[in-house]
């Protein structure tokens, strides 16, 4: 499960996010939406661990994980997949890809799908000559 209670995150000093608290059940389907500017993004950041709030507090399976980084949060399974064709520039192509892994587990862990994502160098052998490579190169 995840849990967010009382969260405010800022950019300075202009906060984006007063007071969110929310939870995300097991098997359930959950979806943020909002207009721009509503903090979905910002939401998004500290729950990755990418944004640390100012207040309140992001619990994963009951544990206190709100001032852990990018690289604890995606150890208990929660990561930021960037949209489109942005990738984590200084992370090489293999490391980019390893969020399908993540969404692997999650599916079947959580939705019960297994064999739902299959191997990405399979699927993608001309990217899997390059996995060495910098992403943004």
């Amino acid at each position: 499960m995840l849990s967010v209670q009382n969260l405010q995150c800022s950019y300075g000093d202009i906060v984006a996010l007063h007071d969110l608290s929310f939870e995300a059940r097991a098997g359930e389907i959950f979806a943020l939406i909002g207009a721009n500017g509503a903090g979905k993004t910002t939401t998004i950041m500290a729950l990755a661990g990418h944004l640390f709030p100012r207040s309140g507090s992001i619990l994963i399976e009951g544990n206190d994980v709100t001032s852990i980084g990018p690289r604890g949060r995606l150890a208990r399974g929660v990561a930021l997949v960037p949209e489109g064709r942005r990738v984590f520039a200084d992370l090489s192509v293999d490391d980019n890809q390893n969020w399908r892994r993540i969404v692997r587990v999650f599916i079947q862990r959580f939705l019960v799908l297994p064999n739902a994502v299959h191997n990405w160098r399979v699927l993608f052998l001309v990217v899997s000559s390059k996995c060495l490579r910098l992403a943004g190169q």
